[in-house]
């Protein structure tokens, strides 16, 4: 009341209104009991409100105290005003302050007491007493009891938010590129950011869910990096939340198209990530949904070689683009039995394979039939499938990664030896290198064990004893003597391995249910 900071304002028992600031010390203290008499030699009922009743830029501390109501200063306790009516007495509870055509109020019940001999009792009658201060109501900020008519104790905020997206180049020369957004809220104030965007013409993607990057008065401001492709255009859209829970509307749409020649800075194609129940984490790539169950059914992640979308494989067997992805058919569809483990698709981006849990390859598009896997009918051993940059439909040629450690070629791919962890279920990922010999096995620990030729890793993650890292790919970036790329752990932080560049992701998912990293190298 003053000075922006928050005080309590209280009606004591001895019938003193006592104001105190946020630290806890007492601001001001003054008497309201009938002819300012203190301390009472009995209790005074009542609770303050606290409006600018008179429309002076000064909140106004008001308490009905028995049969006064007082008006006080809320800077200084100085007495602006009082009024009294018949013996009664208040209950106790706080004055209701409010505008009627352009007009405060001031509004009380009370009991009077008809036989005036100061004693409550039969034939004593209820009334409600109103007054009006003959101005506009100013900023209040706690005008009945519990702040509001609903009894919240918060701000009766009924008034959405209004958010947009800041004006950008029509064309972009390099991407990432910055987008922002500006949002105003005079009441509860701006809460998050709602983004949306979609390839022009195609469907919208949620983008962001974000809190403000900054707050000053009843505006905030979110500024982030979009990671569009070379060639392609987008439109954004926002919306806002407040305190109270308010969602501001749609913004107008802001549209920007990104050059074809444009400088991409991105170390791939395109990188996601993959929670459990089918949501989806954009890392340094274009937005994408995901299929968003409500159980744990996502069982595989691939991308396409462009990055511009990819697949969800469900437990079922079932394929669920996103992005661009064409539909894409697939062997095998077991409803109810949740029995896939992952998928891996060839250099084409319309062929390749589904995993089950017994070490099962099933064809996805046009890939050929592979004849001589490893298979373990009755054990769920199988964790991970990867194909060789040489593989394609006709000549397929990869791996499949046991959750002990143990490696199992398939089609033209040469035996490599993995590891010997016999009867622990440890081994999480499985990645081969794009430009070299060999990969690595992604332990539950976060270590990474080179087989085939591959030069020894290192990791910037690694949690000894705790079982929380989950998948690991590589990327193509002519370092070959030093394979480079990231993992993932299971809230969804991406790490990099050997140094790779630094990358960003529009989700972390918060809690154990990454699975699955992609990349298009």
């Amino acid at each position: 009341m003053g000075d922006s900071r928050p005080e309590i304002a209280v009606l004591a028992d001895d019938g003193r209104v006592n104001v105190y600031n946020s630290g806890g010390t007492l601001k001001w203290s003054r008497c309201a009991a009938d002819a300012h008499s203190c301390p009472q030699n009995k209790g005074t009922h009542g609770a303050p409100s606290i409006a600018d009743v008179d429309n002076d830029g000064q909140q106004e501390v008001v308490i009905q105290a028995e049969h006064w109501m007082r008006i006080f200063d809320g800077a200084t306790g100085n007495e602006e005003t009082a009024a009294s009516w018949p013996l009664a007495w208040a209950p106790a509870s706080a004055p209701t302050i409010t505008e009627i055509n352009g007009e405060t109020h001031i509004v009380q019940t009370a009991t009077s007491n008809t036989k005036s001999d100061g004693k409550p009792g039969k034939g004593d009658t209820a009334g409600v007493y109103m007054w009006k201060t003959g101005t506009p109501l100013g900023r209040a900020d706690w005008p009945t009891f519990k702040k509001n008519s609903a009894r919240t104790g918060t701000y009766l905020d009924d008034v959405d938010p209004v958010a947009t997206v800041d004006p950008t180049a029509p064309t972009q020369t390099a991407t990432p590129f910055n987008v922002s957004f500006t949002a105003t809220d005079a009441d509860t104030g701006v809460r998050r950011f709602l983004v949306d965007v979609r390839d022009a013409g195609g469907n919208w993607v949620r983008w962001l869910d974000k809190t403000p990057d900054s707050i000053l008065g009843d505006t905030a401001t979110l500024t982030r990096q979009y990671f569009g492709l070379p060639g392609e255009s987008y439109d954004f859209r926002v919306r806002a939340t407040d305190g109270a829970g308010n969602i501001s509307g749609f913004s107008p749409t802001v549209s920007t198209a990104v050059d074809g020649g444009a400088t991409d800075t991105r170390p791939f194609n395109g990188m996601y990530a993959l929670s459990r129940r089918g949501r989806l984490a954009s890392i340094s790539s274009p937005a994408a949904d995901g299929p968003a169950w409500t159980w744990d059914i996502a069982q595989g992640l691939g991308v396409l070689p462009d990055g511009s979308g990819g697949y969800v494989l469900d437990g079922f067997g079932g394929l669920h683009r996103f992005g661009t992805a064409p539909s894409l058919s697939s062997q095998d569809y077991f409803p109810g039995w949740n029995i896939f483990r992952g998928m891996a698709l060839n250099a084409d981006g319309t062929s390749g394979y589904k995993l089950d849990a017994w070490g099962g390859l099933h064809k996805i598009g046009n890939a050929a039939t592979v004849t001589n896997n490893d298979t373990w009918i009755g054990w769920n051993l199988a964790a991970d499938i990867a194909l060789l940059p040489s593989s394609t439909a006709a000549n397929p040629a990869g791996y499949v990664l046991d959750v002990w450690g143990g490696m199992h070629e398939f089609g033209s791919a040469p035996p490599v030896t993995g590891k010997n962890w016999i009867g622990w279920n440890i081994a999480r990922g499985l990645a081969l290198d794009p430009e070299g010999p060999g990969g690595y096995i992604l332990d539950g620990f976060g270590g990474l064990h080179a087989f085939g030729g591959a030069a020894p890793a290192t990791s910037n993650a690694y949690w000894h004893g705790w079982d929380i890292a989950r998948d690991v790919v590589l990327i193509a970036d002519g370092n070959a003597s030093q394979p480079r790329g990231y993992t993932l752990d299971g809230y969804g932080g991406i790490h990099r391995v050997s140094g790779a560049p630094t990358v960003s992701s529009d989700e972390y998912f918060g809690w154990n249910t990454a699975k699955f990293l992609a990349v298009a190298p």
